[in-house]
């Protein structure tokens, strides 16, 4: 059955992670038109080691005058003899509207799971506004808040009900062109709960990437993720390092 879900998500592109780092999906798109692109790793051991580590997404973007919408998907999966240590994905859809050189209008909507972190689904739609303080070509700071609703609905072996709470999603985020073929971007999200602000979730996340050719870019990733309250028996800090490939169609 994984594997036949595996195939489906190579298929559209755009797979079905807890807390989603949206700034990374952003595009700086300078012409009206549509933009695919398509990513993904992989790797395998037979024999006396069993391994299997797969990474599929992809995005499309589509920018008309001062509208923007881009919709980006991502799946990992990680096995080892028969354990399933990775099981998560994405799928975010996101439209934007300029107001001129600082202030946009946004609204989203993302369904996300991760079978780690006990999440079966977790559907958010949010609306607020993002305030462009730097945005020249080769350096971009930015800062966001943003109100959302936020339905969740937990594996059975959690064993507590859904859940259905209204958060603030607040963030501060930052590029830079290191060369012409390196770019970084980093951002730091907070995510309290309206009425609580005890239950709170961050997110910090750095990606580095480097041109090979015009069509092909290697990328390195390293994400923290921490949760005040996460369900029982799941840890509150999360941690990881990965790198890939993006192929972009067509070439930029």
């Amino acid at each position: 059955m994984r594997l036949v879900f595996l195939a489906l998500a190579l298929v559209v592109a755009f797979p079905a992670a807890g807390q989603i780092n949206a700034e990374r999906m952003r595009r700086a798109l300078e012409a009206d038109g549509v933009q695919l692109a398509l990513n993904a790793d992989i790797a395998l051991a037979r024999g006396n080691t069993e391994f299997l580590q797969l990474g599929v997404g992809g995005r499309a973007d589509w920018k008309r005058a001062a509208d923007l919408v881009f919709v980006v998907g991502e799946f990992d999966f990680s096995q080892a003899d028969a354990d399933v240590f990775v099981d998560e994905g994405y799928v975010h859809a996101r439209y934007n509207h300029d107001y001129g050189p600082v202030v946009i209008y946004e609204v989203f909507g993302q369904l996300e799971r991760n079978s780690q972190q006990l999440l079966d689904t977790r559907a958010l739609l949010g609306t607020g506004v993002r305030l462009r303080l730097v945005d020249d070509e080769r350096y971009g700071f930015a800062l966001g808040t943003t109100p959302m609703f936020e339905y969740e609905r937990l594996t059975e072996a959690a064993g507590e009900p859904d859940a259905s709470v209204a958060r603030w999603s607040n963030y501060v985020s930052g590029r830079a062109a290191l060369s012409e073929t390196a770019s970084f971007t980093g951002v730091f999200y907070a995510q309290p709960r309206f009425g609580d602000f005890g239950d709170v979730r961050f997110l910090s996340q750095a990606t580095l990437d480097v041109g090979v050719t015009r069509w092909l870019r290697l990328r390195v990733r390293g994400r923290l993720r921490h949760d005040s309250r996460p369900p029982a028996g799941v840890e509150r800090t999360d941690i990881s390092l990965s790198n890939g490939f993006v192929f972009l169609v067509p070439a930029p």
